[in-house]
């Protein structure tokens, strides 16, 4: 269904379209890629001044936390163990992983999770996580046996990662 509109609307409607899609294509909305504002010189310089450079990196050392005490009745929701900081430095999170086997060492479950902690220099804290048990069915193999069935399990843990604490000297 095309109607003939004369050969100077079909010009205008060109013209128009030709001009529209010109001054589009000029509008540059995008900065210089290696240009710095002002906005961004003073955010820049905050970044600098929360800058901290270690003179003497700190090695991973899997002994440098260790993992003690470990409990969970069929009935918790929760699990909780007892983590020990033997660094001089103060330890924000602490990455797992958790391994639960069953009485014959087969796996059950695995995960890898991140607790954040509050461990300050050589020192011992409990903490506790959302149990992967959410049925309420199984219960770690040394605690007293519940009046509900369950199943017993072992717990194997290991630090994959743990995250250090730098603060700043200046009292706000």
């Amino acid at each position: 269904m095309i109607r003939y509109l004369g050969n100077k609307a079909i010009i205008v409607m060109i013209t128009t379209i030709i001009g529209t899609l010109s001054l589009a294509a000029n509008v540059n909305t995008k900065r210089p890629k290696n240009k710095i504002y002002e906005s961004q010189e003073s955010q820049i310089v905050e970044l600098i001044k929360d800058t901290v450079c270690l003179s003497n990196p700190i090695k991973f050392d899997k002994g440098s936390i260790t993992i003690k005490g470990y409990a969970k009745r069929a009935s918790d929701s929760r699990e909780s163990f007892f983590l020990t900081n033997h660094t001089n430095l103060s330890i924000g999170l602490v990455q797992l992983k958790i391994r639960y086997l069953d009485l014959n060492e087969n796996i059950i479950h695995e995960r890898t999770i991140k607790v954040p902690c509050d461990l300050p220099a050589y020192s011992t804290r409990q903490v506790s996580v959302k149990a992967f048990d959410t049925a309420n069915t199984f219960y770690f193999y040394r605690e007293k046996k519940s009046r509900k069935s369950g199943m017993p399990f072992k717990v194997s843990m290991k630090v994959l990662r743990y995250d250090v604490i730098v603060a700043s000297d200046e009292k706000e």
